[in-house]
């Protein structure tokens, strides 16, 4: 399978490339990024660079080379930046114009291999879709976050055939070997739950690969999408014990 990842520099995408590249059922990593990955990052015949530096614009050029991939998990995102307008292009019209591009592009390549694309978007535990909510804490980053998931939920209702947007809500994510955020992680979990990242790379690439079960019926569209930190770390766990 062919994945898109963004945000590969990050903590969480440099754990998803890791994990893509020892995963047998990824056959290639379309990396999208403004510039090459560091020297220090993993290396594998598995990874396409892309060289894209503007997010808000995807030429045919682009999307050629993206042709055939079957999943993306969008790592890319701030909590803060300097302003608002920044913050919310980065949050949201970096990931809706790459869906608004993509999905048409694609389309009629998946309609003919009746599948859907998978968008895997990193959002947050406290993040808010109310967007007329008086938030007291971190207001503007959760709602920001909360305005792209409306747009996921959106998506995949008018393209129930072709496009599945999922939503993933993790509380903290501790780097790998780190002892000290382990340590840390147990104090603070009674508070605001705490999982590895490589639970939650795992957990996203399998979503990517096989989706979720199918929704039954009593179960509203926004609810199905959503994968809270719980299930996230449980999938997470799961598949590191096994091995795969």
């Amino acid at each position: 399978m062919k994945i898109i990842l963004t945000g590969a520099t990050g903590m969480i995408g440099l754990e998803v490339l890791a994990q893509c590249i020892k995963s047998p059922s990824v056959t290639q990593i379309i990396v999208l990024i403004r510039k090459p990955l560091p020297e220090s990052t993993s290396t594998s015949p598995k990874i396409r660079v892309i060289i894209h530096e503007n997010f808000l614009s995807y030429p045919d050029s682009v999307l050629q080379q993206l042709s055939g991939a079957q999943a993306c998990i969008w790592a890319q995102g701030v909590v803060k930046a300097k302003t608002c307008e920044l913050q919310r292009e980065i949050n949201v019209t970096y990931p809706l114009t790459f869906i608004e591009a993509i999905r048409p592009y694609l389309r009629p390549e998946l309609l003919s291999q009746q599948r859907k694309f998978n968008f895997i978007y990193i959002s947050g535990l406290a993040c808010e879709r109310n967007m007329d909510r008086k938030l007291w804490v971190l207001s503007q980053a959760r709602k920001i976050k909360g305005e792209m998931e409306n747009h996921l939920i959106a998506q995949t209702g008018a393209n129930t055939d072709t496009f599945a947007g999922y939503i993933t809500r993790p509380g903290s994510v501790i780097p790998p070997n780190s002892k000290l955020m382990d340590v840390l992680g147990v104090l603070t979990s009674p508070i605001y739950p705490v999982m590895k990242v490589e639970e939650l790379a795992v957990a996203m690439i399998d979503i990517s690969l096989n989706g979720l079960l199918e929704r039954s019926e009593d179960v509203k569209l926004e609810d199905y999408l959503t994968i809270m930190h719980d299930e996230l770390q449980r999938r997470g766990r799961e598949i590191l014990k096994s091995g795969l």
